[in-house]
């Protein structure tokens, strides 16, 4: 029974990779990229699965995956645009944040951790787009619009936030809820957890 729960833990990285590549692989072929906007479970696969996995991804793995996916569906000159290599950037300093503060966070914390990293994507996502758009007032105004509502005659923007946290959030509590049996018995054994 010991080898058949191991075998199971080794294979959620693989299942959660397989998943995220499955939600965005949809959302970039769904018509007008329309398909749940912005929900997407990348950020928290790479800074919680680098954080919370007993066997962690190399840190390059998810966001190269998610820039491959994104190669395949829009061509290269979309996913290598400023805001794709932003995103890649980003999505690698989390997948190196989380192997970092490995044993440094408790579960909860690295959840907690994850919707913060996804409301700062979210900040500096949006400001990069005010600053790139016409329809936005190059002001404080202008940008709080960008944050907020966005432009007229698409979704409010905190919608886009809303999907981003749901995603991201949701992919690292169920990290922290397949960690945590693991963690706690290193921890009732007073033993550190793995690096």
């Amino acid at each position: 029974m010991s080898s058949l729960s191991s075998l199971r833990r080794a294979d959620w990285p693989l299942l959660l990779l397989a998943f995220s590549l499955l939600i965005h692989w949809s959302k970039l072929m769904s018509p007008g990229m329309g398909l749940l906007p912005n929900f997407s479970p990348w950020l928290g696969l790479c800074f919680a699965g680098s954080l919370m996995l007993r066997r962690p991804m190399p840190w390059w793995v998810a966001p190269s995956l998610l820039m491959l996916t994104q190669c395949l569906a829009l061509g290269a000159s979309q996913a290598f645009s400023s805001e794709g290599l932003l995103m890649l950037c980003f999505y690698a300093i989390c997948s190196l944040a989380g192997r970092a503060l490995r044993g440094r966070l408790a579960l909860s914390q690295g959840v907690a951790a994850t919707a913060l990293l996804s409301l700062a994507y979210y900040v500096l996502s949006n400001t990069v787009a005010w600053m790139g758009t016409p329809g936005y007032g190059q002001d404080l105004a202008g940008w709080w619009q960008a944050q907020t509502v966005g432009l007229p005659g698409f979704p409010p923007s905190w919608i886009f936030l809303r999907n981003a946290l749901l995603g991201d959030i949701g992919l690292a509590a169920l990290l922290a809820l397949a960690a945590q049996p693991a963690d706690l018995g290193l921890r009732q054994r007073g033993v550190a957890a793995p690096r």
